[in-house]
């Protein structure tokens, strides 16, 4: 297990914004979004067409194997990233930036807000894995991808946990920690289940943004998002600076907001 590692408000914050095509709705999008968190987070954005980890920078497929071979193998078998397998460019952008906290954030998130109130919200926290809707499979058996889960004998399904990943900060310890356990070939299925359970098993940290659920913190229960704003679908097609009255939640995250972009799924 992890010990020792405490948020230090003064630690470098890397945010990586990423996105599978272009317009100029999303680029607009994306302004806003570093205008109204500067300085907390230093903001790049990451062009992904081809779903696959490497996106628009120069890391090599070598490096990928280097650092966490078999969900590498995994993801290649699934012919990419989409589908559950985005950990494997999340985990090694993280251990390759000069950043000891790294954010992700899709394209089709949004917030009703000021983007610096929320952020500013998760400056302090201490977790390693900041993420949102996170619950133990007994109180989501249902969810589709617990058919593809795999994990070690030992992790029994009440520790396994799924979160919800569209919007998340890693700490850099973290990545190392799951770059080494997803790497021994005895866990496989979505990232939105690997990532939750091997931090609960390596006794990370781990923190919901808001709702109601296991690991949210008292100060943020009921904050920042409901299941009515933030989910998997339907899709909205304007984002907030547009249509500011199309969003009934106030400083609530929303998703997914895709202008001009088709589903990739119903």
């Amino acid at each position: 297990p992890i010990s020792g590692w405490r948020r230090d408000i003064s630690l470098k914050t890397i945010g990586l914004f990423l996105y599978h095509t272009q317009n100029t709705r999303i680029l607009r999008h994306f302004d806003r979004l570093v205008r109204e968190s500067a300085p907390l987070i230093d903001w790049r954005p990451v062009y992904n067409p081809r779903n696959w980890w490497t996106a628009d920078s120069h890391l090599s497929d070598a490096l990928a194997l280097q650092i966490m071979p078999a969900r590498y193998l995994e993801m290649t078998r699934n012919g990419g990233v989409l589908g559950g397998f985005l950990d494997v460019l999340l985990i090694c952008q993280a251990l390759t930036l000069d950043a000891e906290l790294t954010w992700f954030m899709e394209y089709d998130v949004d917030f009703s807000g000021d983007w610096r109130k929320f952020f500013a919200d998760m400056q302090t926290s201490e977790a390693e894995l900041l993420t949102s809707k996170l619950c133990f499979r007994r109180d989501l058996p249902n969810w589709v991808h617990w058919r593809t889960a795999k994990a070690p004998e030992a992790v029994g399904h009440d520790a396994q946990v799924r979160g919800f990943h569209p919007l998340m900060r890693i700490s850099r310890t973290f990545a190392q920690t799951y770059s080494r356990i997803v790497g021994d070939g005895q866990w496989a299925g979505h990232c939105e289940f690997t990532l939750p359970t091997i931090a609960r098993l390596a006794g990370v940290r781990m923190e919901d943004f808001g709702g109601h659920g296991p690991y949210t913190p008292p100060q943020r229960r009921g904050k920042h998002y409901t299941l009515e704003t933030f989910r998997w679908r339907p899709a909205r097609p304007m984002y907030f600076q547009e249509n500011p009255q199309g969003f009934e939640e106030a400083q609530h995250l929303y998703h997914p907001v895709k202008p001009d972009v088709p589903t990739l799924h119903p």
